[in-house]
């Protein structure tokens, strides 16, 4: 449960007495962008941070380190829309974060750009954490499973009247009701995002939040 595992590492940060930051890393796109092309350049930019002379000075600095979630949707209009959603964690409170969070947006900027690729500065966003704040502003409650999905879609199909863009199993859910395009788009998610892990917490920060 992606939820549950989200909620475990914010009380886990609270508890350490550490405050955090809400990212969002994105990258243009449009209805002839290729799926697995976003997978392989988001993934590569993902582990390029967490190495090099800017991550070293940060953990220096009192980044403990951040977990991240792929969150990827498709639309008829604008086709697949891969991104990242990240909680950084610093030893220093939220504000420490959302500067370390910066940081490292202007570098997932300059390495989508040498692979090609365009991410804009208006597209990427970082927030500071505060504890009054629930997993809806993380956006993880968004990333619904199978049952939910297939709940909602029901309905959109009795309304007629479905969002402009759909998660993996709002694909699936619309498939197993005979729609042939969701079918493929459902196909092609599974074959390039075979092997991702949605949600990643590194061993490192596992030990330092006693997870």
């Amino acid at each position: 449960d992606v939820s549950g595992r989200v909620g475990a590492v914010l009380k886990a940060m609270n508890d350490c007495g550490f405050g955090g930051a809400f990212a969002t890393w994105t990258m243009r796109h449009d209805r002839n962008t290729i799926l697995s092309d976003m997978r392989k350049a988001q993934s590569a930019a993902i582990s390029a941070l967490q190495r090099g002379g800017l991550w070293n000075r940060l953990r220096r600095d009192g980044l403990v380190g951040f977990i991240r979630v792929f969150e990827v949707t498709w639309g008829v209009r604008t086709g697949w829309h891969l991104h990242v959603h990240a909680i950084l964690i610093h030893e220093a409170g939220s504000e420490a974060a959302v500067q370390a969070g910066q940081a490292l947006t202007g570098r997932w900027i300059d390495l989508l750009a040498k692979a090609g690729h365009v991410a804009v500065g208006s597209g990427q966003k970082v927030k500071p954490i505060s504890q009054d704040q629930g997993l809806s502003d993380y956006g993880v409650s968004d990333l619904r499973g199978w049952g939910v999905a297939a709940e909602m879609a029901a309905g959109w199909i009795k309304t007629g009247k479905r969002p402009d863009r759909f998660n993996v199993p709002e694909l699936l859910a619309f498939a197993a009701e005979g729609d042939t395009l969701a079918g493929q788009k459902y196909a092609e998610a599974v074959e390039a995002l075979s092997g991702q892990r949605l949600l990643v917490v590194g061993p490192r920060l596992k030990a330092a939040l006693d997870l």
